[in-house]
């Protein structure tokens, strides 16, 4: 009996699949985890061998690099399986695809990736300091701050918590006592409206965000109301001989309507005209 020796041999490359790596989240400035893995398989679904594949990273935007290249070409093996390197997450978070692509299939395979930034670093102000208000007023821009990890990506769903002076002093009050307040996608936490209480003066409010030592910081400023009173407070009672000087200087003080000082008043004092 003679034997044959037969082989049957793929055909040309139909689909191309993404088997592993996808979906997958990346820390910024970071290898993956996973690395991205392809099937390539004929019209019958047999794997195919020998075949090209080009992964491509975005170009710009929220991307990452295998090495120190956009695209990396490999072959796939007996199992038409092609394995990408190691793919490392760029400096700027967000989501976008990477795709893998072979001669013959009409559509490419895709990997969905979001590259996520790292641990919180830093908060700033971004709205409302330096300002001022009246006494007993609310602040015309409400406060903001953002906070942001590495490479300045945005954090979402950050607690910041805006702490305003005892109100012993010059400070305020937020609406609703609401002082806390959640990032944003653009990681910007905006606090409610502040009213300033009934006593002058310059003074700071920080914003404390979960995670970060040092916090933002607003400078602001109660001014005084209008006058609406003024008070002898000096050189009354007193007597003096005729023609002689008053041992004290006369002196008033001038006042809003929460009795807080006011300064560069024009006073004017008037003696009698007889008598």
């Amino acid at each position: 009996t003679a034997s044959f020796l037969l082989t049957n041999t793929s055909g040309a490359p139909g689909s191309i699949t993404a088997t592993a790596g996808t979906p997958q989240t990346i820390v910024v400035n970071t290898a993956a985890a996973v690395n991205f893995q392809v099937i390539v398989r004929d019209g019958s679904g047999n794997p195919v061998n020998a075949v090209q594949v080009t992964f491509t990273a975005p170009p710009a935007g929220a991307s990452g690099k295998f090495g120190g290249s956009r695209t990396a070409i490999v072959t796939t093996n007996t199992s038409g399986i092609a394995v990408a390197p190691a793919f490392t997450a760029d400096t700027l978070a967000g989501s976008y695809l990477v795709t893998a692509a072979a001669s013959g299939p009409a559509t490419s395979a895709l990997f969905s990736i979001t590259n996520i930034p790292g641990p919180v670093s830093r908060i700033i102000s971004t709205a409302g300091t330096p300002q001022s208000a009246q006494v007993g007023t609310v602040f015309a821009t409400n406060f903001k701050a953002r906070v942001t990890a590495a490479f300045s990506n945005s954090i979402v769903g950050n607690v910041v918590t805006f702490t305003p002076p005892a109100q012993t002093g010059a400070s305020g009050t937020f609406a609703g006592s609401v002082n806390t307040a959640t990032t944003d996608s653009a990681g910007v936490a905006t606090a409610a409206v502040f009213t300033a209480n009934s006593i002058s003066g310059s003074y700071s409010l920080p914003a404390f965000a979960a995670g970060v030592a040092t916090p933002a910081i607003f400078a602001l400023t109660n001014t005084t109301g209008a006058a609406a009173s003024i008070t002898a407070t000096v050189g009354t009672p007193q007597t003096t001989t005729v023609n002689t000087l008053f041992p004290l200087t006369l002196q008033a003080t001038v006042r809003d309507a929460a009795s807080n000082p006011i300064v560069g008043a024009p006073v004017t004092f008037t003696s009698p005209v007889t008598g």
